[in-house]
């Protein structure tokens, strides 16, 4: 029974305000951050969407479904995909500062695999 309320109440939510305007401050900062402020935000329907630029090695993806949303962060190295993802399951009420702080923390945690990522590509050219 909960599901389906979480559930009811996400379809309610984004009929006023899509997935880009609730999580802008997330988007708008992986475009920095990955892109230089260049790439594209795509909103691909209510719930999902997408930071990409065209010809880049990595796509920044999100998934908001019943309260929770979920990022994943792909990057090609040497045609060797890496992928991060985090879920954040009460984003449903996340704040301005809240979300500025979990970008803090993905692009954190995403360089720490990263390096190993191209540590291990790198051993195996």
């Amino acid at each position: 029974m909960q599901y389906n309320k979480e559930l009811k109440l996400g379809k309610e939510e984004l009929m006023n305000q899509n997935i880009y305007e609730k999580f802008k401050v997330l988007m708008d900062g992986f475009n920095s951050y990955c892109f230089n402020g260049t790439g594209k935000v795509n909103v691909l329907d209510d719930k999902n969407a997408n930071v990409y630029q065209e010809g880049s090695n990595q796509i920044v993806m999100f998934l908001y479904n019943a309260g929770m949303l979920t990022v994943v962060w792909k990057y090609k190295y040497f045609q060797n995909e890496m992928v991060y993802e985090r879920n954040f399951p009460d984003a449903r009420n996340a704040t301005e500062i809240g979300l500025k702080s979990a970008l803090k923390v993905m692009i954190e945690e995403f360089n720490e695999r990263l390096v190993e990522h191209k540590a291990k590509v790198e051993s195996n050219l």
